[in-house]
């Protein structure tokens, strides 16, 4: 019995310990209400009511896309794993052998005139005609039958509508030519942005289907920050506000820990989690010399806005 008290009383011993240590932490970090839970280390830290510090955010790269095709396809190109590729630069093709000679055809009709022309000249020899006759009734009067005159100008009328017809009917294949130009296009995947190829899902040969992704490629020029602070906090953070962002990462290097990347905040999230009440904050930097990567962690400083009540 009396080993089993003591046993007990050495339990709750060390729960009062690790629950007042957790609070002491807190305290000293300049946190209310914070409360310790398994000693976890808090998600922000106010300093001196100037500045908010934000621990533990999440790296990753703005500029980071899967590309796909349009359409489906068989895949006769694509860049290898790891290459460095520019802005507008091919990444992967499929074949369009058959489409290319639908292009030819169509390009040669494009360019065909012939019926244009003819039309054309049909129309100005109606029109002669026409003239003619009625300079022949003004000189005299009833040379020309009032019949032949509505037939002629009838037939005026005819070639007119049909030079415009042909007209219209070369206007259309023009269409038809842009249309199988934007067509071979879809089969050339470009890249939006100069980047870095990271992962390659297709390889050459591979069918591909309609928004099947084909490859990531990815801009480590641009970082995304994300955090978050306590509900009470965020009415003094605006969109627009400087952060400086230092790494964290455990093994990290004191050199590199003293580096500092400069951006300001992006946005903020509308929502709040309801059992933590803590709001993401993300942010954008500039990756300085390549240094962060994606999934690192970092702490983000940002300067608070003065409360309205003391304006």
């Amino acid at each position: 019995m009396v080993i089993r008290f003591w046993v007990t009383a050495t339990v709750l011993g060390c729960i009062v310990s690790s629950f007042a240590t957790g609070n002491a932490y807190a305290q000293s970090l300049g946190l209310e209400g914070f409360r310790a839970k398994d000693n976890a280390v808090p998600t922000s830290v106010t300093e001196d009511g100037k500045a908010v510090v934000l621990r533990n955010c999440s790296l990753s790269f703005v500029d980071n896309v899967d590309l796909a095709f349009q359409q489906g396809g068989v895949l006769d190109f694509i860049v290898a794993e790891g290459q460095q590729v520019d802005e507008n630069e091919t990444v992967a093709h499929i074949q369009d052998a058959v489409l290319l000679a639908s292009f030819a055809v169509v390009s040669r009709q494009a360019e065909n005139d012939i019926e244009v022309r003819y039309a054309r000249k049909a129309s100005e020899v109606q029109q002669m005609e026409y003239q003619r006759d009625l300079r022949a009734n003004q000189s005299v009067p009833g040379t020309v039958s009032a019949l032949r005159v509505d037939e002629q100008r009838l037939a005026v009328e005819k070639s007119l509508l049909q030079l415009e017809q042909a007209e219209n009917s070369q206007a259309i294949e023009r269409l038809r030519l842009k249309e199988t130009q934007e067509r071979l296009l879809q089969h050339r995947l470009r890249a939006p942005f100069a980047g870095t190829v990271r992962t390659i899902h297709k390889r050459r040969g591979e069918a591909v289907q309609e928004g099947e992704p084909v490859l990531e490629l990815v801009n480590s020029d641009r970082v995304r920050v994300e955090g978050e602070i306590h509900v009470s906090e965020v009415s003094r953070i605006r969109v627009g506000m400087p952060v400086t962002v230092h790494l964290t990462y455990d093994g990290i290097t004191e050199s590199d820990r003293a580096i500092p990347f400069s951006g300001q905040v992006t946005s903020i999230d509308l929502k709040v989690e309801p059992v933590t009440l803590l709001v993401k904050v993300r942010a954008e930097v500039k990756n300085k010399n390549n240094l962060l990567k994606d999934g690192l962690t970092a702490d983000m400083r940002i300067p608070l806005a003065t409360p309205a009540s003391e304006r």
